[in-house]
């Protein structure tokens, strides 16, 4: 009887050892396949981040003159200057806005390199927010 115990007691160990093993990669597979849909999203959102890069440039490229009159010539900025420099500001937000929101949504799930990845990507979506947040102080003065 004594040795029955001793053998069920290490038994016992042996399989506290093996599901320990075991739940080191219980969650492999589901990390693996995360991974494979955070590359192909990131692909997806670096394009579409890259478009609004452009919307943001080209916001800020618009209100440029405007700034450079302003501190010469304030009676010289035409109404449509200003209106065209809105309407880019106002595209360019409309698609910065939830362009972050989801680079930042999907950030929080990730671990290693697509998490460095996204992160890359919200680096450069805030780059772009600055970017029209001068310009739309430009356009506002």
């Amino acid at each position: 009887r004594d040795s029955a115990r001793d053998e069920i007691q290490r038994l016992m160990t042996r399989i506290d050892v093996a599901t320990s093993k075991v739940e080191e990669h219980k969650n492999a597979r589901r990390d693996h396949e995360q991974a494979l849909a955070a590359e192909k999203l990131f692909g997806e959102l670096s394009s579409r981040l890259s478009s609004v890069e452009i919307d943001c440039e080209k916001a800020a490229m618009m209100s440029e003159p405007l700034a450079k009159v302003l501190n010469t010539e304030p009676d010289a900025i035409s109404a449509a200057e200003i209106r065209e420099s809105r309407e880019a500001l106002r595209i360019a937000l409309a698609t910065l806005a939830p362009t972050s929101r989801l680079i930042s949504g999907k950030l929080a799930g990730l671990k290693g390199s697509m998490r460095k990845k996204m992160q890359e990507l919200q680096d450069r979506a805030e780059a772009s927010q600055a970017l029209v947040d001068k310009a739309q102080q430009t356009v506002e003065e």
